[in-house]
């Protein structure tokens, strides 16, 4: 239904582990084209954002909360953004 769904916490223990910076990419209208209860797609707009890296360099295992919380409020912003 293009609703943002609750985030998992193994990609933020790989970020952190690697300190590779979260590339937040967003897509409005997915659901649109093909919704989980239908086995055909139809044609329809779909808008892509994609937000400012977040640099994980500063967070540790400890911080895996933090991190998650802030990925998940810039999520938020771009899926508000119009």
């Amino acid at each position: 239904d293009g609703t943002l769904q609750p985030f998992k916490k193994g990609g933020f223990h790989m970020a952190i582990n690697t300190k590779t910076p979260i590339l937040p990419v967003v897509v409005k209208g997915g659901f649109r084209y093909k919704p989980k209860n239908r086995w055909y797609i139809k044609p329809s707009i779909i808008d892509v954002q994609v937000g400012d890296p977040i640099n994980v360099k500063d967070y540790s295992i400890n911080d895996v909360d933090t991190l998650l919380n802030k990925t998940q409020s810039v999520f938020k912003k771009l899926l508000n953004d119009k």
